[in-house]
């Protein structure tokens, strides 16, 4: 399903990456990457079934999954994922990645510069299928989210985002509560029904809820979602 040049171009940047590696520990974080991009194929493959009758053609939006993290593959030289600590972003660096290597799909490539836009309001409808499958992979990583400082309560700035109603952009995110509650967030701005049917079949709020009950104890996080917001709403 996927056109075979461009899993030739894939494999070609990943090795690429690997062979500038210094040592061990980055090509352990060059191969995560590997592993997340296949899972980020294997969910939007699942929105593409479950989306009929759209005007897309599904071998480039398989070519746009696969192709949509190649920045990270050079970012992960520096030692990072986080676009701000490394001063990269990722997603403009993939970009331009493709330009360079001769792709010429200049729709898959807007698409990868702005697939981590904290909001995409545009209307290429194949950065909106990365955004969905690639932000539904993350909240199922959710193991990743004890890497990050504990918290006691989620930051005033993440709290007064979420109660405005604006998507919460995960580079403002202080610690564990403050990146779960942009996890949690993400559902009400995904673009495709089906994507919202996978959240609710892979019981993202039961494991989110879950997560946050030993993140935060007290229980006071909990309860201010329950009181000032909707995000608990299905929720028991």
């Amino acid at each position: 399903m996927i056109p075979e040049e461009t899993i030739s171009l894939f494999e070609r940047l990943v090795n690429d990456a690997r062979e500038k590696a210094k040592d061990e520990h980055i090509l352990e974080m060059i191969q995560w990457k590997v592993d997340h991009t296949w899972r980020v194929v294997e969910t939007g493959k699942e929105i593409l079934e479950g989306e009929k009758g759209q005007d897309w053609d599904v071998g480039r939006a398989m070519g746009a999954f696969l192709l949509h993290d190649v920045g990270r593959f050079e970012q992960a030289l520096l030692g990072s994922y986080s676009d701000k600590q490394t001063g990269v972003s990722h997603a403009f660096l993939g970009a331009e990645m493709l330009v360079k290597a001769g792709y010429k799909d200049n729709e898959i490539i807007e698409a990868v510069h702005d697939h981590s836009l904290a909001v995409y309001e545009g209307s290429n409808v194949y950065t909106k299928l990365i955004k969905d499958a690639d932000q539904l992979t993350i909240i199922g990583e959710e193991y990743l989210l004890e890497k990050h400082p504990e918290q006691k309560i989620a930051s005033e700035e993440v709290i007064k985002t979420i109660e405005r109603g604006v998507k919460l952009d995960t580079s403002i995110s202080v610690g564990q509560i403050d990146h779960l509650l942009s996890y949690w967030n993400w559902k009400k701005f995904l673009y495709f029904s089906t994507s919202k049917e996978i959240f609710r079949n892979r019981k993202y709020d039961e494991m989110l809820l879950g997560k946050l009950r030993l993140f935060d104890k007290s229980g006071k996080t909990e309860e201010w979602l329950r009181k000032s917001t909707d995000l608990l709403a299905t929720t028991v």
